[in-house]
């Protein structure tokens, strides 16, 4: 889904619009103010629609705050453990030996160690991240919300969600590939941050990161605070929010696109049954589809894991497709009738801070393209 918002159109259109509602109402219901502006409403009319429109920036910047916030504490916590446990274990190895040169090279080989087959860092700089969430909002109604159940979910409605959020796998592996061509023509590689978001854990730390903490941090700061911050403006813009920015936290591009797509299915579950719903799709992605699968074909030759993945790729996209085109009137309208004002998704995404979290993230992802 793409989104194209130009404010100058959108405050012209607001204008309109308001000088149409307030004419019609103060002709119909009520003689026309003592001092009216040249819209035709009065000075109350106008400081509320003001009021509006900064509660909504004011919301957005408060909520692009609280992501950076949560992103810098987890980057610096995780930095500072890495060190930690880098330094720990190169001393207890290197101990007995005094050969400078000897010393360095067991430093580099415990640093890469940890860099690639550690996960406990992470692990450590996602619960104090939360830990800071927490601490945000446990004054205001967000952390009951988070976990408020909306509908019961059947079996069959889970079914039907985690198919529409599995058949994407099929068609973003396609566009990875688009993506890697189109970086050809400018001399540019983006394959090192595919293979990356597709590498499997290795030791138990990584595993649990990956497929069982990773997944619930990732859940409660986007489809959890963030998401739950922004529905007051309405759930199509929550979850359309929150999934751009859940996307854009991936880096590389390939993966931000998937991301963005599975942000929408994942929100859709979260918002309108609990987010309980939400973390077990994404756990199921991460461990079962990930890890645990990766480890049962490891012992096959490539030609078999690759039949076996794909077979089981084109199967989810064709039941998704199919649970979209039956759907796909239940969806317009959940889509009309959670639709949010225009204004309010520019008003949200311009907000300082919120720039600063999309381009710091974007940049990032460019400065991971290697020349080839």
């Amino acid at each position: 889904m793409h989104f194209t918002t130009e404010s100058g159109l959108f405050t012209t259109n607001l204008h309109r619009y308001q000088e149409f509602v307030v004419e019609s109402y103060y002709h119909r219901e009520q003689p026309r103010a003592a001092h009216p502006d040249k819209f035709g409403g009065n000075i109350m009319e106008q400081t509320q629609i003001i009021s509006t429109k900064k509660s909504v920036r004011k919301n957005g910047s408060r909520t692009g705050l609280v992501l950076l916030g949560y992103e810098i504490i987890f980057n610096v916590v995780a930095i500072f453990w890495m060190v930690a446990e880098v330094l720990i274990r190169a001393v207890i190895r290197s101990k007995g030996i005094t050969d400078k040169a000897q010393r360095d090279r067991i430093f580099d080989e415990v640093l890469t160690e940890i860099i690639d087959f550690s996960g406990t860092y992470m692990i450590v700089g996602a619960l104090v991240g939360l830990v800071f969430l927490y601490l945000v909002f446990c004054k205001s109604d967000i952390p009951k919300a988070i976990f408020r159940s909306e509908k019961k979910m059947k079996p069959a409605c889970f079914a039907a969600i985690a198919c529409v959020f599995f058949s994407g796998q099929l068609i973003f592996q396609g566009m990875d590939v688009l993506v890697e061509l189109g970086l050809n023509r400018f001399g540019l590689t983006a394959q090192s941050s595919i293979e990356s978001a597709t590498v499997t854990s290795t030791t138990v730390s990584m595993f649990i990161y990956a497929g069982i903490i990773g997944p619930i941090a990732e859940e409660l700061v986007f489809r959890g605070f963030t998401m739950r911050c922004l529905e007051k403006h309405g759930k199509a813009l929550a979850v359309v929010v929150s999934s751009l920015l859940f996307g854009v936290t991936h880096g590389n591009l390939p993966q931000a696109m998937y991301a963005f797509f599975v942000g929408l299915v994942l929100g859709y579950a979260a918002i309108e049954y609990s987010i309980i719903w939400s973390i077990a799709l994404h756990i199921l992605n991460n461990m079962v589809f990930c890890d645990l699968m990766s480890m049962a074909l490891d012992s096959c030759s490539e030609q078999v894991q690759n039949t076996v993945v794909y077979s089981v790729l084109v199967v989810f996209f064709l039941f998704g497709f199919a649970v979209l085109i039956r759907n796909r009137k239940k969806i317009t309208a959940w889509i009309r009738k959670n639709m949010w004002e225009k204004p309010d998704m520019c008003r949200i995404m311009t907000t300082f801070s919120m720039l600063i979290f999309v381009i710091g993230n974007l940049l990032l992802g460019i400065s991971m393209l290697e020349k080839l």
